[in-house]
């Protein structure tokens, strides 16, 4: 589907902010059209008389959009390498290598974004790079063929309908005037293609448009049809009766409309969908078995990505307000081509979550607190390319689209069965179930090999940046839920330990199985009562019963290490409070080496006021109580490890 499709569904038909310091170029006049094939030629000109950041960046971006991605990933890095570079670049340069199959240095990027702009899907997508072969499971089972009605042009997003399927396709057509960004006419309209003897056997060279009004001067797309087959929901670009094209920025949004069919066949009656607005995109619907929800695809502001997918609630005859599914499905990526399965799971692409690269497919199933986590359908139907818009003609057939090698054009439509296993009666899509996994553990301490209750333990759900939390019981056993193919954290606290923190996944881990973590250590042991004077490092005789029960634990396990860290407040230059927080730590082991602990069980850290606990920074008035919280002494149990 190439990432242009997501630049079509909000058209930016005038210049914008991609064309600020060459405002008056012909190039950015073409990128913005949009005609890469012309703007790559004029960037490159220009780059020849100025070889600017910028212009690297622009060359990559039309090379990009052009799919060539082996070039499109040399200027990247040309331009990562010559200086800085904003987020988005350093994201789209690792979607890029990804989609080469160059995983570990597009993990690179996704790290590096993830510096950039914490708090969104870098870390995901770093790690998704790392666990390429675990989508790869179950390859075998699936058989993938493609349509014998695709085009050189691009073919996508096919929709059952009578003895055939509908689809959208740029396949030329000399009623419409065209604009041209590959050499070839990139009008989408929407077709039809009986059925032959077999699902890959249509008579391709005889596919029609749809006949009617329903087919524009301007783009069709993915569409889906009511129950009884009479009514289409479409995503277009034309304009709405009355309504101004484009927005102020000058973006065209792509909207969704309905059509009905008149006893001749033809596609008629075309309406406005009621929530359609010049200010946002919306498209891609899907209309449940029953009719009462839609569920599509929009740019609406307050998303958690670029598109997200809403779901609106049909009721007395009415369509209601666009409700976001929310973020155990959505990313801060794109969410896209939505469809509801026979199974009454939701189907859909995006390339924000856990995947092989480009645009990926995924299941989720609804509970009752609404949709749940998802799961990737693997490898081979997910590539390293864009892979969406499927459409399950039952429990195990269906047609999806991609634009991986092989195919005819640039995006193909392709018919997948998937078969049963040796120990199987059935195999279906979403046969890896998005049942939930039950995640069991108990946490000891180390002081003295006893379960550790009243521990404060929080699970974060690194994909929906949601958390839930609990408590240890008396035999330092805690649970959980979680979800299959995501990615969490364990946060484990208590007074007197230190944190804990454990990241773990559920990649490939079947819904309904199992996972259990045993004797869970928490390596620290915090002596918040060693407090010091104002500029003094000797330890008080307060914290003697402190060391001495360290002492008696050391000895006792001689395979423990500690880590002895010295801290200060802010008071004083920031090289002396280092030196004065190295004394600290030193005059902790010094008494331990006193009661007889070797040096080599001991290791020194000196943080001075890099870590204070309070508000009482440089500039910050606090009183003296205040800072004496800062002057502390942390020991870190090295060993034994956790698990």
């Amino acid at each position: 589907m190439k990432l242009n499709y997501v630049i079509l569904l909000s058209l930016l038909v005038l210049s914008g902010a991609f064309a600020q310091s060459y405002r008056t170029c012909k190039a950015d006049r073409n990128f913005v059209k949009p005609d890469y094939g012309r703007a790559l030629k004029q960037y490159k000109k220009l780059y020849k008389k100025n070889n600017t950041n910028e212009l690297r960046l622009k060359v990559a971006e039309c090379y990009r959009m052009l799919d060539s991605l082996e070039q499109a990933a040399d200027w990247y890095k040309l331009a990562v390498n010559s200086g800085r570079v904003e987020a988005q670049y350093v994201y789209n340069y690792g979607q890029v290598l990804r989609m080469l199959g160059r995983y570990s240095d597009a993990k690179v990027q996704f790290e590096r974004y993830n510096v950039l702009e914490p708090g969104k899907n870098g870390e995901i997508l770093a790690l998704s790079c790392d666990l390429v072969d675990k989508f790869k499971k179950d390859s075998a089972r699936y058989s993938i063929t493609p349509v014998s009605f695709n085009s050189e042009s691009d073919d996508f997003s096919a929709l059952q309908y009578e003895d055939g399927l509908i689809y959208a396709s740029s396949r030329y057509d000399k009623k419409k005037d065209l604009y041209d960004w590959y050499s070839k006419p990139s009008y989408y309209d929407l077709y039809f293609a009986k059925s032959q003897s077999s699902p890959t056997d249509s008579a391709g060279n005889n596919a029609v448009a749809l006949k009617g009004r329903i087919n524009s001067y301007f783009h069709e797309g993915p569409g889906a049809l009511t129950d009884s087959a009479s009514t289409m929901y479409f995503t277009s670009s034309r304009r709405s009766a009355g309504t101004k094209r484009v927005d102020k920025k000058g973006f065209l949004h792509f909207q969704i409309y309905s059509a009905r069919k008149s006893r001749k066949g033809k596609w008629k009656h075309i309406k406005c969908f009621p929530h359609n607005s010049r200010h946002y995109s919306l498209g891609h619907p899907t209309i449940s078995a029953d009719g009462s929800r839609m569920i599509f695809t929009s740019n609406l502001a307050g998303g958690y990505g670029g598109f997200d997918l809403y779901i609106c609630y049909r009721e007395e005859n009415k369509w209601g307000k666009p409700i976001n599914l929310g973020s155990k499905v959505n990313s801060p990526g794109n969410e896209m081509f939505p469809r509801f399965g026979p199974d009454n799971k939701l189907y859909f692409a995006s390339d924000g979550q856990m995947g092989l690269g480009g645009f990926d497919l995924y299941v989720s199933t609804e509970t009752q607190e609404g949709w749940g986590s998802v799961t990737n359908l693997g490898y081979p139907i997910n590539t390293r390319f864009d892979d969406f818009s499927l459409e399950l003609t039952s429990g195990n057939t269906g047609y999806f689209s991609s634009n991986r090698k092989g195919g005819k054009g640039m995006d193909d439509i392709y018919y997948v069965t998937v078969s049963a296993g040796k120990e199987e009666k059935e195999k279906t899509f979403a046969q890896a179930d998005t049942g939930m996994i039950l995640l069991v553990g108990n946490i000891v301490n180390p002081m003295n090999d006893k379960a550790e209750g009243g521990v404060d333990v929080t699970l974060v759900d690194k994909l929906t940046n949601t958390s839930e939390k609990t408590k240890t019981d008396a035999d330092g056993y805690f649970s959980f839920e979680v979800a299959p193919e995501s990615i969490y954290e364990l946060k484990m606290f208590k007074d007197s330990l230190s944190n804990k923190n454990l990241d773990f996944n559920t990649l490939g881990v079947d819904g309904g199985d199992t996972i259990t973590f045993s004797d869970i250590i928490i390596e620290g042991i915090l002596l918040k009562d060693i407090y010091y004077g104002y500029n003094e490092y000797k330890i008080l005789p307060t914290a003697y019963p402190i060391l001495d029960s360290i002492v008696a634990m050391m000895k006792e396990k001689p395979e423990v290490t500690v880590d002895i860290g010295g801290h200060t407040d802010c008071r004083g230059s920031f090289a002396y409070n280092l030196e004065l927080s190295w004394k600290r730590a030193n005059a902790a082991q010094e008494y331990l080496v006193s009661k007889g602990i070797s040096a080599n069980r001991i290791t020194l850290s000196a943080f001075g006021e890099q870590h204070i606990l309070n508000k009482c920074r440089d500039g910050v008035q606090c009183t003296e109580e205040q800072h004496r919280v800062n002057r502390r002494t942390v020991l870190k149990i090295l060993k034994p490890v956790g698990f």
